[in-house]
C-alpha cells in the first residue's frame, strides 16, 4: 500500500520534467501530454490506529481502523525526487480486508494527489492520479506500484497526463 503513494509522487516528478522541457522548448499546447516515469518508493514511517472494536494481539483490521505512512521518492539512480505522505481507512476488515487510501506526492514545482482502493497486502496496486498543484495542476492518470519482496520499497511506474 505504501508503494501506492510513492507511485503518485513519481508521477509528479514526471510532470515537472515534462513541464520544464515544454516551457524551455517553446512548445505549444495541442492537448494532453503523456509522460511515463519510473521512481522508487523507500518507506520512512508507518503508524496504525486500532479503533473499536480492537483486535488485541491478533492484529486483524476491522472497519474504521486507520493507518498512515510516509516515504522518500527516489529516481532509479537513487537520487531524491520528493516525498509521499498518505493515510488509509479500513472499510472492510478481517481476512478480506479493503482500505481506501489517499496520498500526496511533494515534488519540485508542486504536488500530485492520488487515491486507491487497497485489498489486503497486495503486491501490485493501481493508483488513480486525481489532480495536483503548480506544475501538476490538472494532472490525471495512473500509477502502477509493485511492492518489493522485502516490503519496504516499491517500484512505481507513473502514466501521467498533463493538460
Amino acid at each position: 500500500m505504501k508503494s501506492f503513494l510513492s507511485a503518485v509522487l513519481a508521477a509528479a516528478f514526471a510532470a515537472a520534467v515534462v513541464a520544464a522541457v515544454s516551457l524551455a522548448g517553446g512548445a505549444t499546447n495541442t492537448g494532453p501530454r503523456s509522460v511515463t516515469l519510473h521512481l522508487i518508493e523507500k518507506d520512512q514511517a508507518f503508524g496504525f490506529v486500532d479503533n473499536a472494536p480492537t483486535s488485541g494481539k491478533a492484529h486483524i483490521a476491522s472497519a474504521g481502523d486507520m493507518f498512515a505512512f510516509s516515504a522518500n521518492m527516489l529516481t532509479t539512480s537513487g537520487k531524491r525526487a520528493g516525498t509521499l505522505n498518505a493515510y488509509c481507512i479500513v472499510t472492510r476488515g478481517g481476512k478480506n480486508e479493503w482500505s481506501q487510501c489517499n496520498g500526496t506526492f511533494g515534488l519540485a514545482g508542486g504536488q500530485i494527489y492520488a487515491t486507491a482502493a487497497m485489498h489486503g497486502e497486495q503486491s501490485v496496486t493501481h493508483v488513480g492520479i486525481i489532480g495536483g498543484t503548480g506544475a501538476y495542476a490538472g494532472a490525471r492518470g495512473e500509477i502502477v506500484s509493485v511492492q518489493s519482496p522485502n516490503g519496504n520499497t516499491g517500484h512505481d511506474t507513473f502514466h501521467l497526463l498533463l493538460p
